[in-house]
Order: structure tokens, then C-alpha cells, then sequence
């Protein structure tokens, strides 16, 4: 087989589409694929099939094909993403066609996405229709847990229009959007589908286009995938400038939790809760902590990671007890049980063996609480359409300091009531003596010196506060954190202005 195309597939005036067909995951339907698309009713002349071949895939059997047909480009990657990405960049078409080697499309397929551009010139792409084709138990319920994922993304979801085995753009929208990232695996999909949002192209449905897509229900290859798009999820939120503040990608509560795997903040924890227990009203509280991060504090994630091994082994259990029973409905929850374990866990490993992000530059920055590195933080949460983090009844938040004295300006969400009695502070694992500390309504002002510059630790312990049907310990609603600097040249300024020098929300 030829690296080249036909005469007139090759004239580009007459190249309407580009179809990328990645022959990896093909689950030995690739030539049902191939067929399905050459035998298309748009003209020939008027698209162009670009086959990009992963390094082990046995190029002689496309000679099945008619020479010329197809435009092959072998690679030397086998991911699916970094072969699609590939054949988008020798495209050619006015509009490129996304889809997998074990989906094939109707025979009017093209004639319909020429007809929707053709009525809708403002739609950047769309997505087709994916019909389903199951042949065992496995497969059904794969198959119901992706399209209702399908139907959600399509229907209801903003910007959550990008579907991989059958979406269609136009080539500028795709070059504008930066097109797919390849080290981001199967989450490609998902950043691209929000760069498309945030560039303010909009993405379409066509259901009257429809492809038929093969669900192989087998669980190594769904554990691949996962894995796959797990670490990609998590490689953009700890790699990816854009993912520090991003509203449209939330990060998971894994990524939130990434700090209690830092043994070192961990071990601030428990010293600032045994200098706790001294206290009499934060005795409990103390010992609680104790319990809760001592383990933390001897081996890092290493318990965590183990948790999450177990308790997705336990969802295999489950699930193959599950397959053996004639009860469909009880198969498709353990399913999704352990769908989502194999998720915890894969994102648990990707943030336990990486320190991406958790580094203290020297900028005042760092005490961001949303990005910051910190530990003994809950997951970001909302109130009245402000963001805040819930904390932990002991948390810590490192950042950069220069030398001198600080105010630290501490402003919590009105939905408990404070008092220094019930709180303390350290810094750098010494206790903040109750007298620089300040309590007056929602904001904590603490009084601070730094004898150098440096990253700094400042850690608290505070009572737990109690809410219905919420098994979190909380402790500080914290809304964000100001530094007011007080250092000799421009103490009595500030004392009188109280005007925030660098202000972090």
C-alpha cells in the first residue's frame, strides 16, 4: 500500500473532508470501518481517508483495499489520541472528521454533515449519533453507562459536545483551538471540547447522522482506557497553567486532597495537634487529629494508595459475583462501582508519584488557598456564589514570605461563629501566642515575624463544627486569605490604613 491518495483526492480545492481513522482499538472491526467509508454517497473525489497506523499493526492486509484509496501514515506512537492528532495535521479537507477503528458510519453520513454546515454556517462542528452494537452481558452495560453519558453530554451539558468516534469540525475551529493534546490521553477529548467553549465556538448535535460503534465488554481493555483517562485528567490539573483557577474543568476531590500526601505538611499536622491536646477545649480535637494523620505522617500516600487498591478489588468481587447472577440491573451498579474505583485509584497513583505543583515559589501567590500547597483542606465549595474551602478541625497552608512583621488577615464564611479560645495558630510549628491573635466577627487577624525570608507553615487547630448529614470533620469555612504587611519602614501606615498589600482570593 502506497503513502499517497487518489489524483483527485489529492486536488484540494476538491477535498471537502478529512476523515482520521486511528487503527488502534480497532477490537478487529477496522475493516467493516474502511468499508463503510469508502462507500460513502458523497462523491469520492470530495473527501479524503487518512489511516494512521499505530508501530504494530500489520500494514499488508490494507492492500484488501483498492490502491490509492486510503492515505496511510505510520507512527510511531500506538495511543489513539497521538495518531488522531496526527492524521488532523495532515489534513487536508475544509472539514476534519474524528472517529475509531471500531465505529463505522452509515453510507449517507457525509452527505448529511455537508447539508448541516451548509444550514447552520455558524456551527464550529458537531457530534453524530452512536448507536450501539452489543454481544455479551459486559457489553450491555458498558454500553448503558456510555450513552447515558452520551445523551447528558449532548443534550444537557454546556460545552461537553466533543465525542470522539464520530465528531466533525471545521479545520480553522480545530487549528484556533490548539486541536488535541496527545499527552493528556483520553481527557484530550474533554480539553478540547472546552477550549472549543471558551473560544466561543459552538459545537452541535446531528442525530440523523448515525454510526454504529462495537462495545467489546471486556474488562482489561475498559481498565486501559480508564487508567488512561484518569492520568491525563490529572496530568492537566497539575501540568496545565490554565487548569490553577479553571471553572470549566473542576478538578477532582483527589486533586483537592493532594497535599495530605506531603508527608512533610502531614507531620506539621501532628505536631500542631499534640501541642494542641495541652489545651483543654481542643484536647479532643487533638487526639482526633493524632489518629486521623499519624499514619499519614510515617508513610505518605502509601496507606492512601493502599486503600484505594483495596477497595477496588473489592468492587472486582463484587462484580464478578455480580456477572454470574441473571440480575441485569444489580450487574450495571457493580459496574459502575468499580468503574469508579478503578478511577480513584488510578488518580490516587498519578498524584502520589508526582510532586507537580506542590513547590512554594517566592510570590505571595502561593497563599492562594485554591492552589496553594496545603494540607487538611476540603474539596472548593460555594456559598452564595462564593468560592471557599471548608478546612479540616486541623489544616496547614505553606507559603513565601519575606522577612519581617506580617499581618495574616484570615476571612471566613458567616455559618459558624469564632473565637480564639476555641482556635490555634503555629508558624513553622511554633504556637502563635493567643494575645497577636484576633477574633472579631468572620476574620481572624493574626499577628506574624519572619526572621528570613522563606517559605513559611502556618497551621491551626480549631474545634470541629457540626453539620446534618455531613461526616467531614470541618473546621474553618475559609473564604480567603489576605497578607497585610507591617515591616518597620511602613508599620504605622498600615496600622492606621489597614490597606492589604497583596491581597490573594
Amino acid at each position: 500500500m502506497q503513502n499517497v491518495s487518489s489524483d483527485a483526492t489529492r486536488e484540494g480545492a476538491a477535498t471537502r473532508f478529512s476523515v482520521v481513522v486511528p487503527l488502534e482499538y480497532h477490537r478487529e472491526k477496522w475493516r467493516d470501518c474502511l468499508r463503510h467509508w469508502l462507500a460513502q454517497t458523497l462523491p469520492r473525489q470530495w473527501f479524503e481517508l487518512i489511516v494512521v497506523l499505530p508501530p504494530d499493526f500489520p500494514n499488508e492486509e490494507l492492500a484488501l483495499f483498492p490502491e490509492g484509496n486510503l492515505i496511510v501514515v505510520p507512527s510511531k506512537s500506538g495511543h489513539d489520541v497521538t495518531l488522531a492528532a496526527i492524521g488532523a495535521a495532515r489534513a487536508r479537507g475544509e472539514f476534519i472528521f474524528f472517529t475509531e477503528a471500531h465505529c463505522w458510519p452509515e453510507s449517507d453520513v457525509l452527505e448529511k454533515c455537508l447539508e448541516k454546515f451548509a444550514a447552520e454556517p455558524h456551527l464550529a462542528g458537531f457530534s453524530c449519533r452512536s448507536m450501539r452494537i452489543t454481544h455479551n452481558r459486559l457489553s450491555e452495560v458498558e454500553a448503558d453507562m456510555y450513552d447515558a453519558d452520551i445523551e447528558y453530554g449532548m443534550t444537557t451539558h454546556p460545552w461537553l459536545k466533543i465525542l470522539d468516534q464520530c465528531f466533525v469540525t471545521r479545520r480553522d475551529a480545530y487549528e484556533i483551538c490548539g486541536g488535541l493534546k496527545p499527552d493528556l490521553g483520553h481527557f484530550a477529548e474533554w480539553y478540547l471540547a472546552a477550549s472549543y467553549y471558551r473560544h466561543n465556538l459552538v459545537i452541535g448535535y446531528l442525530p440523523d447522522a448515525r454510526f454504529h460503534h462495537f462495545y467489546i465488554g471486556e474488562l482489561r481493555d475498559l481498565e486501559v482506557f480508564t487508567r488512561d483517562f484518569a492520568n491525563g485528567e490529572m496530568r492537566f490539573f497539575c501540568e496545565y497553567a490554565l487548569a490553577r483557577d479553571d471553572q470549566l474543568l473542576a478538578p477532582p476531590a483527589e486533586w483537592w486532597l493532594r497535599g495530605n500526601f506531603d508527608r512533610d505538611l502531614v507531620a506539621s499536622l501532628c505536631l500542631a495537634a499534640r501541642i494542641g491536646v495541652r489545651r483543654w477545649r481542643l484536647a479532643l480535637c487533638g487526639i482526633g487529629a493524632l489518629v486521623r494523620w499519624t499514619v499519614p505522617s510515617l508513610v505518605g500516600a502509601k496507606f492512601t494508595r493502599f486503600d484505594a487498591s483495596v477497595r477496588r478489588r473489592a468492587a472486582f468481587v463484587w462484580l464478578s459475583l455480580a456477572r454470574a447472577l441473571p440480575n441485569r440491573a444489580h450487574l450495571a451498579k457493580r459496574f459502575k462501582s468499580y468503574i469508579a474505583s478503578l478511577i480513584h485509584e488510578a488518580r490516587i497513583d498519578y498524584l502520589a508519584g508526582t510532586q507537580s505543583g506542590t513547590s512554594v515559589e517566592p510570590t505571595a501567590a502561593s497563599w492562594n488557598i485554591f492552589t496553594g500547597r496545603a494540607a487538611g483542606l476540603h474539596s472548593r465549595e460555594t456559598y452564595e456564589a462564593m468560592p471557599f474551602r471548608w478546612s479540616d478541625t486541623t489544616a496547614v497552608l505553606c507559603s513565601w514570605m519575606p522577612a519581617g512583621s506580617h499581618v495574616i488577615r484570615i476571612e471566613c464564611l458567616p455559618v459558624r461563629s469564632l473565637s480564639n479560645r476555641c482556635i490555634a495558630f503555629f508558624l513553622d510549628e511554633n504556637e502563635i501566642p493567643t494575645e497577636k491573635i484576633s477574633v472579631v466577627g468572620n476574620t481572624i487577624r493574626i499577628t506574624v515575624d519572619v526572621p528570613e525570608s522563606g517559605p513559611v507553615r502556618l497551621a491551626w487547630l480549631c474545634t470541629r463544627f457540626l453539620v446534618l448529614r455531613d461526616r467531614r470533620r470541618l473546621g474553618l469555612p475559609i473564604r480567603r486569605i489576605e497578607c497585610l504587611q507591617a515591616c518597620a519602614s511602613r508599620a504605622s501606615a498600615v496600622a492606621e490604613s489597614n490597606e492589604p498589600v497583596a491581597l490573594i482570593a
